[in-house]
């Protein structure tokens, strides 16, 4: 009796065994399987996006409207629909994009801050060069347009630009900012102890420098003599007085050389006795 039990236990663990090792086999078969199959949709992905390099891309482009108006261009395409934005290099404030790309065609429209369509941008991509027209779509003015692919980032402006600055205590002066957006174009409005000064704020974004620089717009300098000479006098007479004044802009704090130096005389304003104005969002 006791030898038939045993040798049903020794059965039992042996189907268990042929159980287990059944399912290992199994799982391990399924496993490769599906590892095969993952590999071959990333093979065939792989050799569709070389093949059709086109059908995804985020790519950046500089070039000129009419032949004189610098731009630069952000594209990301999506197996054909193609989203973005563009802005000219003396304004620097973004333009959305969107539209398509067929084989090498590119048709996308410019929108405005509320979303519509006001012009739209067709032509043809030859490897990294694209040549076509800008269309305004309520006058049908035309203008050509070309750019080409470069290896540069685009610096972004600071996600929350708009707000008050001010500058810290302490300092020569009392410099306060505002800086507010409204149908897509931005505005500063600047107090000091003497006067308000109200106007438009452009943008320079360095690609090479990977800096952007905050513009205030119709802001005339107090002095600008330039370079000067050993005996301190300007080397070039009357020289033109700036009517912009900029500052190295980060992520919340501007900063604007005010005045120069004994090899390059200028003041911008009057009314702020700092070398360097630095305004910190508050």
């Amino acid at each position: 009796m006791k030898s038939h039990n045993l040798l049903i236990v020794v059965i039992q663990n042996t189907y268990m065994k042929t159980i287990t090792i059944t399912l290992i086999i199994s799982s391990l078969f399924s496993f490769n399987t599906l590892a095969k199959k993952v590999k071959n949709s990333a093979n065939k992905l792989a050799n569709y996006l070389i093949e059709r390099p086109e059908t995804w891309f985020a790519r950046n482009y500089t070039g000129k409207i009419d032949n004189k108006l610098d731009v630069v261009f952000q594209l990301n395409n999506n197996q054909g629909a193609i989203a973005g934005y563009y802005f000219y290099q003396s304004k620097g404030i973004e333009i959305k994009l969107k539209g398509e790309l067929k084989n090498d065609s590119l048709l996308i429209f410019e929108l405005n801050h509320n979303g519509e369509k006001v012009a739209k941008i067709q032509g043809v991509f030859k490897g990294k060069q694209f040549n076509g027209r800008w269309i305004d779509l309520k006058s049908a003015k035309s203008l050509p347009i070309a750019f080409s692919e470069v290896n540069l980032k685009i610096p972004p402006l600071p996600a929350n630009l708009e707000g008050n600055y001010k500058n810290a205590n302490g300092t020569a002066c009392t410099f306060a900012l505002s800086i507010t957006k409204k149908e897509g174009e931005y505005f500063y409005r600047i107090k000091t102890d003497q006067r308000e000064l109200n106007g438009k704020v452009h943008f320079f974004r360095s690609l090479t420098e990977q800096q952007n620089y905050l513009i205030f717009k119709g802001i005339k300098w107090a002095e600008n003599e330039g370079a000067l000479d050993e005996d301190g006098e300007p080397k070039v007479k009357d020289l033109k007085i700036p009517t912009d004044i900029e500052g190295l802009l980060s992520e919340s704090e501007i900063q604007i050389q005010n005045s120069g130096n004994a090899m390059n005389s200028y003041v911008k304003f009057y009314d702020c006795g700092d070398k360097y104005i630095s305004l910190t969002k508050k």
